[in-house]
Formats: C-alpha cells, structure tokens, sequence
C-alpha cells in the first residue's frame, strides 16, 4: 500500500498541512477507483494518503495513513464492511457501492449520529443525476403517470441500479406509495450509466433524462462529498443535501 507520493502507507504525512484533506481509496485499481485517485491528486486541498485494494488491509491503513476520509467504490459485501469500519475508527465515509442491505445502512446511519459522525452514502454522485431526480419529483407531483428506465454496461452486477432504487424512493415521497412506478433495467455494450424518467398525462409525454457519458462527471460530486462530510454530524444517503440544501432529503 502506497500513498499519492509513492511512499509506504504509515510514512509521516503532515507535510500535507493543517488545510489538506487526507483521504483513503478502497477499490482504488478498479475503474471508479483509478478515476477517484486521479481527481484527488489534481484538485487542490486534498491528500491521497492510502489506495487499497482488495489483498490490502483496510483497517492497519486507515489506522497507519491518518486518514479523515475514506471513499469506498467496491462491491456491496465489502463496501458494507467498509462503512462499518470508518463509523467504528471515527473515518467519515464516503460510500458509492451501491446494492449495500437497506439494515445495513439503517444500522449505520444510527452508529454515526450516535458518534455525531458525517459521511454520504450515494447511488449516484454526478451533479446532473441529483439534478435529474428533483425535476422528476416535481413534475411527478402534475403528471399522473411515471416509469424509470436505466441503463449500464454489462458490467454492472445490481439491477434495478442503485439510482433507479433511490429515484422511485424519491417519487413515492411526494406522489404516495399507492401509485405504482415500475423500473425497467437494460445492460448493454456502449452504455456508462444513462437513466430516463418518462411521465405522462392525456396527450402529453415529458421525458427527463441524464447521462453519464464519462465516469468523469461523478468527481465533481465525490470531492464535494469528501470536502463536506466531515463538516456534518450525520450520515446521508443521498447528496442532495449537499448540492440543493438541507432540506432535500
């Protein structure tokens, strides 16, 4: 385990400065993880101190690196052993796997505001998704019909997506559980991530729609994350606190 100088994690790292946020990767050799590693060694005011993988021992890093931060994009079994982890060390999460058990997260969204701890937990952290899911909230509330469709890359081992999950939560909020919002999941070849909210009402259709053309466009919302959670004393479960107000939830 390296830090962002090259050197062993466990090497002094206080020439980062009083101002520096010091920051630990978990799936740092995965596509997410090389993307996050890059936006952290180019934005100025953060440290990369720790990239793990998954031979790596997460808890003699986090504990040798000093981090105040920990971003985990891995798969759900281990981004929940993860999250676990930082709330126990007193590490602000900052969490991307998604598929993670909503007890899990129930149970640890309890730790952290019993140790006044902030972190985000995110199905999505590209701005224009957070973006996406408010306008479909309000225009849920004057269309009398909605339908979800996502699409990812072959790759991607949860459907419904995280998003699509968080998106219908979202709905339901502001339209009741009573009316059904079906989610329709395609995996192909050519796609990133691209989701489509469609409503609709006597003769009238309203498409919303983002998509990630990039794995780019999430790291304007990562280093936002990673900037305010420890700024907080809980633990989100989505970033539209941190990007439309408190009051988004």
């Amino acid at each position: 385990m390296k830090n962002s100088f090259g050197e062993p994690v466990g090497k002094d790292t206080r020439m980062c400065g009083p101002r520096t946020m010091q920051v630990a990767v978990a799936g740092a050799q995965g596509r997410m993880g090389r993307m996050i590693c890059e936006a952290l060694r180019s934005a100025p005011g953060f440290a990369l101190v720790a990239e793990v993988d998954r031979e790596d021992d997460l808890r003699a890093a986090l504990v040798a690196s000093g981090a105040r931060v920990l971003v985990d994009f891995t798969i759900p079994a281990v981004g929940a052993d993860h999250l676990d982890l930082a709330i126990e060390l007193g590490v602000h999460p900052v969490i991307g796997t998604t598929g993670i058990p909503k007890e899990r997260l129930d149970a640890a969204v309890s730790r952290a505001r019993e140790k006044r701890l902030g972190g985000v937990v995110a199905a999505n952290f590209a701005i224009g998704a957070v973006l996406m899911i408010e306008l479909a909230r309000r225009a849920a509330q004057h269309l009398p019909a909605v339908e979800i469709i996502e699409a990812h890359h072959p790759g991607k081992l949860d459907a419904p997506s995280g998003t699509s999950l968080r998106t219908r939560e979202r709905l339901v909020e502001v339209v009741g559980s009573l009316r059904e919002i079906p989610i329709h999941s395609v995996r192909l070849p050519g796609f990133v991530a691209s989701q489509e909210v469609i409503l609709g009402g006597p003769g009238e259709r309203l498409s919303i729609r983002h998509d990630t053309l990039d794995r780019s466009c999430f790291a304007p919302g990562i280093l936002l994350a990673i900037r305010r959670a420890p700024t907080i004393e809980e633990l989100l479960l989505d970033l539209a606190p941190l990007v439309l107000g408190r009051d988004a939830r």
